[in-house]
């Protein structure tokens, strides 16, 4: 990726244009690991915005790193959708209540009126215990299309079971939202998991995009 000069992209009033040039090479080294190389060189064109833009420049590239853990949240999110649309059917099912992982008794803790029920993996529903569970956090959209983040707890189990998943067997975003109207339609018939980035990435780019 390199900048060019072109007559139709006129400078604008208040406005610096920096030059960047980046190359990356991948090289699959296994079934199931790529090698990423990436070189970059950028002229902000100012030195007065040289501390701002750098540095924002330097996260959009190191953004990238993140994808891999975006794809395993992703194979959890359709591990929801689809364990939700199996209960529909089936109804959800009574674990024991054991740690579901290293079958230590959960305990149910009360304070007065108030009781703390024990965590459940939200894939098979089994107890686990503090030691035990992952927490993973994932987006939901809601019916009113806001995207909240909030905090999932698997056992270690299905989220080795969800990892094992092939990227083939997920469906793409324009499969499942294939306009605007089915996407608020769909939006109430499941849970609509999905995955984000960190909001960090989204205020880095734009904050670079505003300084070009």
């Amino acid at each position: 990726m390199h900048s060019v000069d072109i007559p139709q992209a006129h400078d604008l009033p208040e406005r610096v244009r920096a030059k960047l040039s980046v190359c990356s090479f991948f090289r699959q080294r296994s079934d199931d690991s790529v090698s990423v190389y990436v070189m970059s060189m950028m002229d902000p064109m100012s030195d007065k915005v040289r501390r701002l833009v750098v540095p924002c420049f330097i996260k959009t590239l190191l953004s990238t790193l993140k994808y891999a853990y975006c794809g395993e949240m992703k194979k959890l999110s359709q591990a929801l959708n689809d364990r939700y649309a199996e209960l529909k059917h089936v109804g959800p099912p009574n674990p024991d209540h054991n740690c579901i992982t290293c079958m230590k008794p959960m305990r149910v803790w009360r304070f007065g009126k108030l009781a703390t029920s024990p965590t459940t993996c939200k894939l098979c529903f089994g107890y686990v215990c503090n030691s035990c569970k992952i927490e993973k956090k994932l987006s939901f959209m809601n019916a009113d299309l806001k995207m909240t983040q909030r905090k999932v707890s698997f056992c270690s189990a299905c989220v080795s079971d969800s990892m094992g998943v092939s990227p083939s067997e997920i469906p793409k975003a324009s499969d499942c939202w294939p306009h605007a109207a089915g996407l608020s339609r769909l939006c109430n018939q499941s849970g609509m998991w999905s995955t984000v980035l960190d909001n960090e990435s989204s205020a880095v780019s734009h904050d670079f995009a505003n300084t070009r």
